[in-house]
Parts: structure tokens; sequence; C-alpha cells
């Protein structure tokens, strides 16, 4: 968005200027009929990759408009991440659902719209010490930077000094942040889409609040709740019908998809 700062007062104090301003967040969004092209594009990709080939349907599109990305192999967890997607509302569920070979319909949050592909499958099994030893090597070496980062926060806690994060600045591994304000399914800038971060943030309730230690996907946070916005009943109110229209749009198309896979396997 766009910040509107005005001055009010400067003044010298101990041989350092002062300001005093007043500070004004336009917030920026997309027009509905920028929104209307993107989901039409997104649409025209999804029949062509269900004709050609997602790569292929990908190459008559400008370069710079999507991407394709190959996630490898990956399990099912119960927050539903998926590498290189991260959080994506309805992907685990289609993507341990389906079988290989099957589109998605367009699936949409914050970061963009998103198709997904099954390429492969691996069924359940023991897994050779050679296909595994790096990822092992990997976890073991995270989970233990994680517990220095853990005793590292503990530590910090323990010597907080009053009741603000910024007395934490001048430690030299610890970074204080301020984002904009997010909603619950928003990508926070530096954070992600991070469930552990998101719960604990909308459990604070009085501002000053600072949160226990919270594990994240990236690492251990401290939150302290700057400010609450409440729901604005009027917009949801205005928004509640197009948005369940468009979830209705996206469960009948799913099952018009299913329905054809379904024929093609038994025709």
């Amino acid at each position: 968005g766009w910040h509107i700062i005005k001055v009010e007062d400067k003044k010298r104090e101990n041989n350092e200027l002062q300001v005093h301003a007043r500070h004004i967040l336009l917030k920026t969004t997309i027009g509905q009929q920028t929104l209307r092209e993107l989901d039409k594009n997104a649409t025209n990709l999804l029949e062509q990759a269900r004709e050609n080939g997602l790569e292929a349907a990908a190459a008559g599109f400008p370069e710079d408009s999507l991407d394709v990305l190959d996630t490898g192999y990956f399990s099912q967890r119960d927050d539903g991440f998926i590498p290189r997607i991260g959080y994506l509302i309805g992907a685990s569920t289609f993507a341990f659902k389906e079988n290989v070979g099957v589109h998605s319909e367009v699936l949409e949050n914050d970061t963009g719209y998103h198709i997904l592909y099954i390429a492969d499958r691996k069924d359940r099994g023991i897994q050779a010490f050679d296909e595994v030893e790096t990822t092992v090597r990997g976890l073991v070496e995270t989970e233990k930077r994680k517990e220095l980062a853990r005793r590292k926060a503990e530590s910090m806690v323990n010597n907080l000094v009053g009741a603000s994060l910024d007395d934490l600045k001048d430690e030299g591994s610890i970074e204080v942040q301020e984002p904009e304000p997010f909603a619950r399914t928003a990508f926070i800038p530096g954070i992600g889409q991070d469930l552990g971060f998101v719960t604990a943030a909308f459990t604070l309730e009085s501002v000053g609040q600072i949160s226990e230690i919270v594990e994240g996907s990236r690492g251990y946070y401290l939150l302290q709740l700057e400010e609450n916005f409440p729901i604005d009943e009027a917009m949801f109110d205005s928004q509640k019908q197009p948005l369940k229209q468009q979830l209705l749009l996206q469960e009948q198309n799913q099952i018009y998809a299913d329905w054809l896979e379904y024929l093609k396997e038994n025709a």
C-alpha cells in the first residue's frame, strides 16, 4: 500500500533530531476487472492443460505471468503444508485423494491462482538408506538448530526487561519486525502462511500482550499485539454472496471433473 506521513513537529534533544509525525496507510487492492481477467486466464490455462498437458499449456502464456514448479515427493501433513506451495486450502486433500494424471480445479489464495497436477505417487513403504540419507541428515541438523534457537529464545524471555519486544533489539540474533495488519489466511512477508504463528497472533486479546514462545515452520517467535481491527461487518455482508458462489462453482467444477475422469476410466 501507500504510506502518507505528515511531519507535525521537529526538535533537537540531547543533540539528536526528533520528529513527531502522523501516518496514514492507504491499502491498494486489485480491481474487479483485473480479478476477472486473472480468473479467466487461470480457467483457460486449466482447459488447455487438460487437453495438452500442463507444461505445454503454460508455454502458451507469457513467461513472467506464471511459474511451473515441481514439488518432488512429499508426505501428507496435518497442517496441509506442501513444499514449494505452502498452505493452500484444498490442495493437500486433492493431492492425496485424486489419481495420478488428474488436474485440480483452479485454487486461489493471497499469492495467486494455482493449478495442481499429480505427476506420480509412491506407495507407503520403507525407503532405501541412500534415498533418505540426505533428507534425514537435514532433518537432524534442523532439529539441532531449532533446539538451540529455542534455548536462545527462552533465555531472551527470561531477560526481557519491561513490557515490549523492542527491549530485544540489541540482541544480535534477534530480529524485531512489525508486519502490516494481516488476516488469518493472509501471506505474511517474512513469515509466510504459518499456522502456528497466525493462531498465536489471533489468541492475543489486549494491546501490548506478549505471547508465549511460538514454534513456527521457520523458527521460534515471540509476538506482541500492537493493534487489533474488528471485523468489517458491512464489507463481509457485501462479499459474502460472491464468495459463496465462487466456492460453490469450484465444488461443482471439481465434481464435474471427477465425473469425467470416472467416465474415461470406465469407458
